[in-house]
C-alpha cells in the first residue's frame, strides 16, 4: 500500500521565531514514517526558496506542493505540474491592491515592493522580475473580515482566471483551479497513492483537508477547520503515528 502524507508548513511543521523552529519529535516521526515506506511532502502557499531556506536539510521531502498548488515538484525538485499567471493580469492585481502589503511568488523566489523580510527580494516595479514563471500573489490585510471580503471579490471578478484563498488576514491568489485540494488530487494520481493523510491549521488548508482520506488539524485551528478534520492533534508526530496505525 502506498501511503502519502502532506503537511502544511507554517505553524504546522515550521514555527518561525520559536526556539525550536522544527520540533525534534516531528523530525524523528517523519524519518520513521519514511523508513517504513511512507511518502512525506509539504503543501504550502510558500515558494520553493521560502521552504528550503527556512528548513534547510532537516526534512527530506518526497514531493513539494508550492504556491497553493500552482507549482508541484517531485522529491528531486523536478517540475511535475505548473500553472502561471500572465504578467498583464499580475500587473492589474498589483494595481488593485496597491494599498496593501503584498508579496509576489515568481521563479521560486518571493518578491515585495515593501521592506523585505530575510527570505524576500525587494523590487521597485514588476519589470524587476525577470522570467515568465509568475505563480501567485499573497496580500496582507488588516483583519479576517477584510481578507474574507477581498477573497470573495477576487473569486467573483477573476472567476475565469484566478483562485483566491483566505489564510486568516491574508489572501493567497493563484491561477484558476489551483488549490491545496487540487494538488492533493494530482499527487494521489501521480504517486498512485492508496491512502492520503494531511495536516494543516488554516482556512486555506480546507481544500486539502476535504480531499484527503485522513485529515488532521490542531486545537488552535479555526472552528471550521477543526470541524472538517478527522483528528485534532498536538503535532505532526502525533498525526503520523495515528496515520501509520490506521487501516
Amino acid at each position: 500500500m502506498t501511503r502519502v502524507f502532506a503537511s502544511d508548513f507554517d505553524r504546522t511543521l515550521y514555527f518561525m521565531g520559536e526556539p525550536e523552529e522544527v520540533k525534534p519529535a516531528d523530525l524523528a516521526a517523519v524519518e520513521a514514517y519514511q523508513r517504513q515506506g511512507g511518502l512525506f511532502g509539504v503543501c504550502t502557499g510558500r515558494s520553493l526558496k521560502g521552504v528550503t531556506l527556512a528548513i534547510g536539510e532537516r526534512v527530506r521531502f518526497d514531493f513539494y506542493i508550492l504556491v497553493s498548488g500552482a507549482l508541484i515538484l517531485d522529491g528531486a525538485m523536478n517540475v511535475i505540474h505548473k500553472r502561471c499567471i500572465s504578467r498583464p493580469l499580475l500587473r492589474e492585481l498589483c494595481e488593485r491592491c496597491c494599498g496593501y502589503e503584498m508579496v509576489i511568488q515568481a521563479n521560486d523566489t518571493v518578491y515585495t515592493f515593501d521592506r523585505p523580510h530575510p527570505l524576500q527580494t525587494k523590487i521597485t516595479t514588476l519589470d524587476d522580475i525577470e522570467g515568465g514563471d509568475l505563480y501567485g500573489v499573497s496580500i496582507a490585510t488588516d483583519s479576517f473580515e477584510s481578507a474574507r471580503r477581498l477573497t470573495r471579490e477576487f473569486n467573483t471578478v477573476y472567476a475565469d482566471t484566478l483562485t483566491a484563498h483566505q489564510n486568516y488576514a491574508d489572501v493567497d491568489v493563484a491561477p484558476k483551479d489551483c488549490s491545496k485540494g487540487h494538488a492533493i488530487e494530482f499527487i494521489r494520481s501521480h504517486l498512485a497513492a492508496d491512502r492520503i493523510g494531511c495536516i494543516g491549521d488554516g482556512h486555506n488548508d480546507m481544500p486539502m483537508i476535504e480531499k484527503a482520506d485522513m485529515p488532521f488539524t490542531f486545537s488552535y485551528a479555526p472552528a471550521e477547520v477543526r470541524q472538517r478534520a478527522c483528528h485534532v492533534v498536538g503535532s505532526v508526530a502525533e498525526a503520523l503515528r495515528i496515520f501509520q496505525s490506521s487501516g
